[in-house]
Protein backbone atom coordinates (compact mmCIF):
# COMPACT_ATOMS: atom_id res chain seq x y z
CA UNK A 1 0.00 0.00 0.00
CA UNK A 2 1.08 3.46 -0.54
CA UNK A 3 3.04 5.05 2.32
CA UNK A 4 1.81 8.55 3.08
CA UNK A 5 3.12 10.54 6.06
CA UNK A 6 1.26 13.71 6.58
CA UNK A 7 2.69 16.44 8.85
CA UNK A 8 0.20 18.56 9.90
CA UNK A 9 -0.88 20.06 13.55
CA UNK A 10 -4.51 20.81 13.61
CA UNK A 11 -6.73 18.55 14.59
CA UNK A 12 -9.62 18.90 12.62
CA UNK A 13 -7.29 18.91 9.38
CA UNK A 14 -5.89 16.00 10.37
CA UNK A 15 -9.68 14.20 11.14
CA UNK A 16 -10.28 15.52 7.56
CA UNK A 17 -7.25 13.89 5.85
CA UNK A 18 -7.51 10.96 7.58
CA UNK A 19 -10.83 10.20 6.63
CA UNK A 20 -10.57 10.95 3.11
CA UNK A 21 -7.07 9.15 3.08
CA UNK A 22 -7.06 5.83 5.18
CA UNK A 23 -8.86 3.76 2.78
CA UNK A 24 -6.35 4.39 0.00
CA UNK A 25 -3.02 4.90 1.56
CA UNK A 26 -1.20 4.09 4.52
CA UNK A 27 -1.23 6.63 6.94
CA UNK A 28 0.95 7.88 9.10
CA UNK A 29 0.83 11.01 11.00
CA UNK A 30 3.77 13.55 12.68
CA UNK A 31 2.22 16.69 14.80
CA UNK A 32 5.71 18.57 14.54
CA UNK A 33 8.75 19.02 12.54
CA UNK A 34 10.70 16.72 15.20
CA UNK A 35 7.75 13.92 15.09
CA UNK A 36 8.40 14.38 11.18
CA UNK A 37 11.95 14.40 11.20
CA UNK A 38 12.46 11.31 13.21
CA UNK A 39 9.96 9.31 11.25
CA UNK A 40 11.46 10.28 8.15
CA UNK A 41 15.08 8.87 9.72
CA UNK A 42 13.98 4.80 8.88
CA UNK A 43 10.98 4.83 7.09
CA UNK A 44 10.10 5.43 3.07
CA UNK A 45 7.29 7.60 2.17
CA UNK A 46 5.78 7.56 -1.15
CA UNK A 47 4.23 11.04 -0.26
CA UNK A 48 4.02 13.44 2.23
CA UNK A 49 1.56 16.18 2.93
CA UNK A 50 3.31 19.37 4.54
CA UNK A 51 1.74 21.80 6.88
CA UNK A 52 4.01 25.03 6.95
CA UNK A 53 2.54 26.38 10.15
CA UNK A 54 4.21 23.67 12.43
CA UNK A 55 4.22 24.58 16.37
CA UNK A 56 8.29 23.60 16.97
CA UNK A 57 9.46 25.14 13.31
CA UNK A 58 8.58 26.54 10.05
CA UNK A 59 7.01 23.98 7.85
CA UNK A 60 9.91 25.40 4.76
CA UNK A 61 12.72 25.18 6.92
CA UNK A 62 12.40 21.16 7.38
CA UNK A 63 12.12 20.58 3.33
CA UNK A 64 15.59 20.76 3.00
CA UNK A 65 16.25 18.22 5.60
CA UNK A 66 13.63 16.22 3.83
CA UNK A 67 15.95 16.24 0.81
CA UNK A 68 18.69 15.66 2.38
CA UNK A 69 17.41 12.37 3.55
CA UNK A 70 18.74 9.83 0.57
CA UNK A 71 15.13 7.85 1.21
CA UNK A 72 13.34 10.99 0.62
CA UNK A 73 15.51 12.60 -2.26
CA UNK A 74 12.66 12.03 -4.84
CA UNK A 75 9.17 11.73 -2.67
CA UNK A 76 6.84 13.56 -3.94
CA UNK A 77 5.93 16.40 -0.96
CA UNK A 78 2.96 18.58 -1.16
CA UNK A 79 2.51 21.58 0.71
CA UNK A 80 -1.67 22.23 1.82
CA UNK A 81 -1.27 25.39 4.15
CA UNK A 82 -2.91 28.66 4.96
CA UNK A 83 0.18 30.46 5.02
CA UNK A 84 0.79 31.05 1.57
CA UNK A 85 1.76 34.21 -0.47
CA UNK A 86 3.16 34.03 -3.99
CA UNK A 87 6.84 34.82 -2.64
CA UNK A 88 6.77 31.67 0.39
CA UNK A 89 5.41 29.20 -2.35
CA UNK A 90 8.07 29.95 -4.84
CA UNK A 91 10.32 29.57 -1.99
CA UNK A 92 9.07 26.09 -1.21
CA UNK A 93 9.44 24.68 -4.43
CA UNK A 94 12.61 26.09 -5.00
CA UNK A 95 13.78 24.26 -1.83
CA UNK A 96 12.29 20.78 -2.74
CA UNK A 97 7.73 21.18 -2.55
CA UNK A 98 6.62 19.23 -5.57
CA UNK A 99 2.99 21.33 -5.04
CA UNK A 100 1.74 23.95 -3.34
CA UNK A 101 -1.60 23.97 -2.16
CA UNK A 102 -3.64 26.87 -0.02
CA UNK A 103 -6.02 25.98 2.44
CA UNK A 104 -8.94 25.41 2.85
CA UNK A 105 -9.01 23.26 0.12
CA UNK A 106 -11.90 20.78 -0.85
CA UNK A 107 -12.33 17.18 -0.09
CA UNK A 108 -12.38 15.88 -2.98
CA UNK A 109 -9.71 17.93 -4.57
CA UNK A 110 -7.15 16.91 -2.15
CA UNK A 111 -8.04 13.16 -3.19
CA UNK A 112 -7.26 14.20 -6.38
CA UNK A 113 -4.18 16.30 -5.59
CA UNK A 114 -2.89 13.05 -3.90
CA UNK A 115 -3.70 10.76 -6.48
CA UNK A 116 -2.22 12.78 -9.15
CA UNK A 117 1.01 13.49 -7.21
CA UNK A 118 1.15 9.39 -7.39
CA UNK A 119 0.55 8.94 -10.77
CA UNK A 120 3.34 11.72 -11.85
Amino acid sequence: MTQLLIIEDNFICQQIYRSLLSDDYQLTLAETAQQALETLTNQFFNCILLDLGLPDQRGEEILPLIRANPLHKDTTIIVISAHVDESLGQQCLALGANHIYIKPILPTMLRQVVENAMVH
